[in-house]
């Protein structure tokens, strides 16, 4: 096998704990106050059903489009925001699909893609006709690229540069100076630079590094809500940010075409949260939060809210890196910069003595041993004979690390 969801369903088919799941346990991470109001105001016939604008509302682009504003420091205009159903993945697409029809025009077919990486950009890309080009980045360099081995990989018949910063299965960013020397080049180059940012507001400060959105046209910024806020998972919903306005254009005529239109309902729940981050991004620049309070009643509540699920999230981080320590059979474990990612590698000689040689035989034994389904690397690009896997803390910190223990006791020595 070699989809994540494939994998996905032969643990769920055998009853297994799903140790890598997007699906955080509501009691562990509860839904935010303002969703279960806004729930209970559709409840009571207070909120119209219906749809909207396939490419989003008015109302949530231009609370958007205020948000990255402020994260990029710069001016992003409501002409500069497209939204889609489908979350990032549907964003991912919807850029492939133009991207597919400028290259037929072009020739540029080719998507530079470091990996390891979220393995549906590479699926994407290919479902829409374009080419996967992909570069190998290590352990030793946080699983991010360098920029003269993209450079390397950037020709004539270069689409696009699909980077994700934090990364995705690693979690860790790409050095500022680095993001800035790839889009320097891949303007030279003619170019797009994908800049998959979906985890950003999951660090501490979401302002510490810019997509560059309004410096470079050719940047295509992809974000979304339901990665870094355990009350919005359920919501795909993401969107793209450009300062190129024919391919904000062409984004909004493939959402037209190809995408569900998002829900009223859930068009309410999102502009609300829109509104809320705002007020959060501005006490996090120092505005007072009693006087926040007073112009976006609910963001103090909400404040302690993000507060409290990114303490979970770094308990778990801190017992996972415990686990990993302990182990005996574990040589590497990437520590994420942000999210709640965990990429750990099995020790080879561990490996072996459970006869394990590659990550599909990785993927079972910690199934049949422990009754734990994870991803094993190579669905990321890892090498198979590269024992990686990746889980995520969906559940409170204390219950996920025992899992993690028992995932990894299945090589250790009887």
């Amino acid at each position: 096998m070699s989809e994540m969801s494939n994998y996905f369903e032969v643990a769920e088919r055998r009853g297994a704990v799903l140790l890598d799941a997007s699906n955080y346990d509501e009691k562990d991470f509860p839904p935010a106050e303002h969703v279960r109001e806004i729930l209970e105001r559709a409840g009571r016939g207070g909120i119209a059903f219906g749809y909207d604008d396939p490419a989003g509302s008015y109302g949530l682009r231009e609370r958007i489009s205020a948000h990255e504003s402020e994260i990029e420091g710069s001016p992003i205009g409501i002409e500069c925001v497209s939204v889609n159903t489908g979350g990032a993945t549907g964003t991912i697409d919807g850029i492939f699909r133009v991207l597919a029809k400028k290259g037929a025009e072009n020739g540029r077919m080719e998507i530079v893609i470091p990996v390891p990486a979220y393995p549906e950009i590479e699926r994407t890309a290919i479902y829409n006709g374009l080419v996967p080009v992909k570069v190998r980045t290590s352990f030793e360099n946080s699983f991010q690229p360098d920029p003269d081995e993209i450079n390397s990989a950037v020709s004539g018949k270069t689409a696009a540069v699909f980077l994700s910063t934090p990364s995705n299965p690693a979690g860790t960013f790409l050095p500022a100076e680095s993001f800035r020397e790839i889009a320097r080049a891949t303007d030279g180059a003619g170019a797009y630079l994908i800049s998959d940012a979906v985890f950003e507001e999951a660090r501490e400060d979401p302002y510490s590094q810019k997509s560059l959105v309004g410096e470079y046209p050719h940047i295509l910024k992809i974000k979304g809500i339901s990665k870094d806020r355990p009350h919005l998972n359920d919501l795909r919903v993401g969107w793209c940010v450009s300062s190129d306005p024919e391919i904000i254009g062409a984004l909004r005529t493939a959402s037209e075409v190809a995408s569900f239109s998002v829900p009223m309902l859930f068009d309410s729940i999102l502009q609300r949260e829109m509104e809320l981050r705002i007020g959060m991004g501005r006490y996090l620049k120092g505005e007072p939060l009693e006087q926040l309070e007073r112009q976006v009643p609910g963001v103090s509540r909400y404040f302690e809210e993000v507060a409290s699920h990114k303490r979970g999230i770094a308990q778990g981080i801190a017992l996972a890196e415990g686990a990993c320590e302990k182990s005996g059979v574990v040589s590497k474990f990437r520590k994420p910069d942000a999210g709640n990612l965990i990429y750990v590698e099995i020790d080879r000689e561990a490996g072996e003595r459970a006869g394990v040689r590659n990550t599909d035989g990785l993927f079972y034994r910690i199934l049949e041993g422990a009754g734990i389904g994870v991803t094993p690397g190579h669905v990321f690009g890892t090498p198979e004979n590269e024992l990686w896997f990746r889980t995520t803390i969906s559940r409170k910190g204390g219950e996920y690390a025992r899992e993690l223990e028992r995932a990894l006791g299945v090589f250790r020595r009887d």
